[in-house]
């Protein structure tokens, strides 16, 4: 191997090795959140009706029997399909790495990141192979760079979710995408083998997440684009060659279609589900119209640098944000000073393609918004669709600066690794709901007993108290003293059996369910035997100020029993 090879190839090992150690670090710091906790769950094999209701557990017990339970995909695809809006792939893919680490010695959270955490190592390589496609090798190396120090690929690296495996998968469609639309600019024949390969690793994409349909779609309107092109050329190769372009193209487009029949009848029941409610753009203002653009822009910004600025004092906020505008802004000047050579002969077709494909799938982000008012913009998460694009492009772009320029090279990957830091010592992309600072509420309101009771209206309220109560196990064991706990979920309005009995003075906390105002009433009651149940007498106080938080309300109380 030539000496320039073994730089190219040196270079994309430093950035695997870089990108594996960010991913890695701190792997296990951050509670689990809700969806997280909804993946733990179905991955370890279990349904919601395997979750005790209606009674009160220590909480020991409650998660004790939480433990891996083999089942087959058929059967987690199933338990999917009823109590889920997601395809299975993911999920059969983390019953089997779960039970392959479940005598490991690591932690569940390490356990159930770390695939997410290696498919986010995987990106790097695989948005390498796609600018050296695109472009070059330097490009290659350059988007393997800033992949690798991204504080938003670091960030989904580090979610126990379906997010990086579908970028994964998603970086991987647009190599053969990249070359079948450098063929048809150029006019030239490609072998089947790129076609198929292209309705492969979209057809994976579905059963990973079904965002994944926009990333086909984009891809499909810019092929369709570039089969036009030529309708205006005379020549008869020229117009055979169209109609074979088209003919493959629908072609392809009926295969990936039927690669979806076996899982579309689920498809449409999903998004008809609750779940997908807060996505509803509703709206309102001019400020809530310009929201969705603005947030594509951040989204943008925050996938090269992110600073705190959640949960902040107002200056530091402001300072910080203030901050990254400017780093983005002299960075975007700094660009856009030669936008004539990001489409020079040599790489004019592989920037038309990805730059047509990337403002085809924010097209499709807005038309989502203001024409079926669901707005995909709400959460950064999803902007996995385009990020290996726009990654590779701005890698492409970060090639064409002049010499005196290339200081930005470096200090781009600078403040990428500083954000980073950021993102894993839990300082920025917090964790929605803030499962963290609840749990340390909770624990620290008492040094005796507790007891807590989550609402629940629906799954995902099950689901986000098993979030909160994950979170008080884990932060419980790093405490001096820690309380005994009693863990309950109640139907709203409806009654919670207790089988120990309670103590005659407690910490009571009530979290009221989803989009509810408030805990609902409840009774407790004492479950003496199979027969009769004995009602708890209660006299509670206020004790603290009620927790509002992403419409959750969290109140404490302080409870004495009653005699009848």
């Amino acid at each position: 191997m030539t000496v320039n090879g073994l730089l190219r190839y040196g270079g994309l090992a430093a950035a695997i090795a870089i990108g594996l150690v960010l991913r890695f670090w701190n792997l296990d710091l951050k509670p689990l959140w809700l969806d997280e906790t909804i993946t733990l769950l179905f991955s370890l094999g279990h349904r919601y009706d395997d979750i005790p209701r209606e009674t009160l557990l220590p909480l020991a017990d409650l998660l004790g029997a939480l433990t891996w339970q083999p089942q087959s995909c058929g059967e987690i695809a199933q338990s999917i399909s009823q109590q889920s809006t997601h395809p299975p792939l993911f999920f059969c893919l983390m019953h089997q790495w779960l039970g392959a680490f479940q005598h490991s010695g690591h932690s569940l959270l390490w356990q159930v990141r770390s695939l997410p955490a290696l498919c986010g190592v995987g990106a790097i390589a695989a948005v390498y192979a796609l600018n050296r496609v695109a472009f070059s090798h330097r490009a290659g190396l350059w988007a393997a760079g800033l992949m690798s120090v991204s504080p938003f690929a670091v960030y989904l690296s580090q979610e126990a979710r379906h997010y990086t495996l579908p970028m994964l998968v998603i970086a991987l469609s647009l190599i053969p995408f990249v070359r079948i639309g450098k063929a048809g600019l150029a006019k030239t024949p490609l072998h089947w083998g790129s076609w198929l390969a292209w309705i492969g690793f979209n057809s994976l994409g579905f059963y990973i997440h079904y965002f994944c349909v926009l990333a086909f779609v984009s891809q499909v309107v810019v092929l369709g684009a570039i089969a036009s092109s030529c309708r205006a050329v005379t020549h008869q190769e020229s117009a055979i060659y169209q109609r074979r372009q088209f003919v493959l193209l629908a072609l392809s487009i009926i295969l990936y279609g039927l690669s979806l029949l076996p899982w579309l009848p689920f498809v449409v029941g999903h998004t008809q589900r609750p779940e997908t409610e807060w996505l509803t753009f509703g709206g309102g203002g001019i400020l809530d119209w310009l929201g969705p653009i603005a947030r594509l822009l951040a989204g943008a910004i925050v996938s090269v640098v992110m600073l705190p600025v959640e949960e902040q004092p107002l200056a530091i906020t402001i300072a910080d944000g203030l901050l990254m505008l400017a780093i983005a802004g002299y960075a975007t000047q700094m660009f856009w000073r030669n936008p004539k050579t990001w489409f020079q002969s040599s790489t004019a077709d592989g920037a038309r393609i990805l730059g047509g494909f990337l403002l085809v799938v924010w097209a499709e982000y807005l038309m989502l918004v203001y024409g079926f008012h669901k707005d995909l913009t709400l959460a950064f998460r999803y902007n996995f669709v385009f990020y290996p694009a726009f990654c590779a492009l701005l890698a492409h772009a970060m090639t064409q600066l002049k010499p005196s320029q290339r200081l930005l090279l470096w200090m781009l990957l600078g403040v990428g690794i500083i954000s980073t830091g950021f993102v894993v010592t839990d300082n920025a992309f917090l964790k929605p709901f803030h499962p963290k600072a609840i749990a340390q509420q909770i624990l620290y309101s008492s040094t005796s007993d507790l007891v807590v009771v989550k609402d629940y209206q629906g799954w995902q309220d099950v689901a986000l108290g098993l979030s909160n109560a994950y979170a008080v196990q884990q932060f419980g064991d790093r405490i001096p003293k820690t309380p005994h706990i009693q863990w309950g979920f109640g139907r709203s309005g409806g009654k919670v059996e207790v089988s120990g009995g309670l103590k005659s003075s407690f910490t009571l906390w009530r979290i009221s369910a989803l989009r509810q105002k408030s805990p609902s009433p409840l009774v407790f009651k004492s479950q003496e035997n199979q027969n009769s149940a004995q009602k708890i007498l209660l006299d509670c106080k206020v004790i603290q100020s009620v927790r509002q938080d992403m419409g959750v309300e969290y109140q404490p109380f302080q409870c004495q029993t009653k005699s009848d």
